[in-house]
Order: structure tokens, then C-alpha cells, then sequence
């Protein structure tokens, strides 16, 4: 009996975040486009404000990222060379990307390139980014919820990519109701490519995982 509730959990809890994820989806599709542009306004200066502190942010999200990395070690039931070996091969791919962002892209997108760019310029790439990167969790989560459910493969795939692509034209078509918004097919496009890259990247880990999904290889729970 305790186990079939542990392994319920899961399922639930899988769930439960895509329909958290697309209610918060929903909710920013109703705001009127004057209070779009103000959010986004806002959250442009909370980027400058991380860009200028990038030191304590990049510490401090790459210490959550390892202690995330060592509990996930540590679950894992793989013999201690093997351990061994994944973390060593762990501490060197974060080496290369800090080596990476350091110098290369730091030098080459500083804070002055940023401030020098025209802001309506800047703040229309970031919300036609903010379409990919959103509905790209949005295709994450329901490739997880469907792992979890036991639909795997090809045709885990193409349900996911129905989901996330009928969602975003019904969120489109009702953001044609709300003032000042409008519907656009190539935001249903963008929405959907990322959809599909955020499918197709969850795909790779949970073949990688096995059998079972992500959330259930992190926590080491069976199928």
C-alpha cells in the first residue's frame, strides 16, 4: 500500500505542474497590453540588475545547481567509480563553461552593450524570447507528465507537441479578446518550436534515465 502511494505521487505531482505551468500562461495572455508592456518593462530592469550583480548570481545559482547535482549523486545506485567518475566529468563541464561565459561571451555582451541597444528594440526580442523559452517548459513538464504516465517514444512525442501547439493557438485566439493584444500566427509558431525543443531535450534525458521519468529517476522511485 505505501508503495503504490509513493509511486502515485509522481503522477500527481507531474500533472499538477503542467496545469500550474499553463494557468500562469493564462493569466499573463489576459493582461491588457499596457500592463504587458509595464511587466515587461519591469522585468528588463530586473535584468539589468542581475547583469550588474552577475558575480553573486552566477555563484549563487551554480551552488544550488551542484547541491541539486550531489543529491541526485547520491540517489543513484551506480557503484562508486562510477560516482567517482560522473562527478569528475561533472566538474569539468562546468569548468569549460565558466571558461566559456568568462571569455567569451561576457566580453563580447557586456552592460554597456546592453544599455547601448534601443530599449523598444531589446524589449520586443525579449518577449518574442520570453514565447519560446515559456511554451519550451510548457513541452518539459508535459513530457514528464507523460513519462510519468507511462507513454513513452514516438508517440510520447507527438502527443506532447498536440498538446503544447493546441494550447498555444487557443491562447492566442483568446488573447484576441483582451485589449490591446492581438492574435498572431507566428507566435503560434514560436510557441510551438519551442514546445518541441523542450519535448525533444526531456526526450533525451528520459532515455537516458531508463524506464522510468526524470522526476522518478531524481527521487529513485520505480516505475
Amino acid at each position: 500500500m505505501k508503495r503504490a502511494s509513493k509511486s502515485r505521487y509522481p503522477l500527481f505531482f507531474a500533472w499538477l505542474t503542467v496545469l500550474v505551468w499553463m494557468a500562469i500562461i493564462f493569466w499573463f495572455s489576459s493582461q491588457p497590453a499596457s500592463e504587458s508592456a509595464q511587466l515587461s518593462f519591469g522585468a528588463m530592469e530586473v535584468g539589468s540588475q542581475v547583469v550588474n550583480h552577475w558575480r553573486v548570481v552566477g555563484a549563487v545559482g551554480f551552488l544550488l545547481f551542484f547541491n541539486l547535482f550531489l543529491i541526485w549523486l547520491k540517489r543513484r545506485s551506480t557503484p562508486l567509480w562510477g560516482k567517482v567518475l560522473i562527478f569528475i566529468l561533472f566538474v569539468v563541464f562546468c569548468s569549460v563553461t565558466i571558461y566559456f561565459l568568462l571569455t567569451i561571451v561576457r566580453p563580447r555582451l557586456g552592460i554597456n552593450d546592453i544599455r547601448g541597444m534601443n530599449y523598444y528594440t531589446l524589449h520586443n526580442f525579449i518577449r518574442k524570447n520570453a514565447h519560446f523559452f515559456i511554451y519550451m517548459f510548457l513541452g518539459i513538464l508535459v513530457k514528464n507528465a507523460l513519462s510519468t504516465s507511462d507513454v513513452k517514444g514516438i508517440k510520447a512525442v507527438l502527443i506532447a507537441l498536440v498538446i503544447c501547439a493546441v494550447y498555444a493557438s487557443t491562447d492566442e485566439f483568446h488573447q484576441s479578446f483582451v485589449p490591446g493584444r492581438t492574435a498572431l500566427v507566428s507566435d503560434v509558431l514560436i510557441d510551438s518550436t519551442g514546445s518541441f525543443i523542450g519535448i525533444i531535450l526531456y526526450s533525451i534525458l528520459d532515455w537516458i534515465s531508463g524506464k522510468r521519468s526524470i522526476w522518478q529517476a531524481f527521487w529513485n522511485l520505480k516505475a
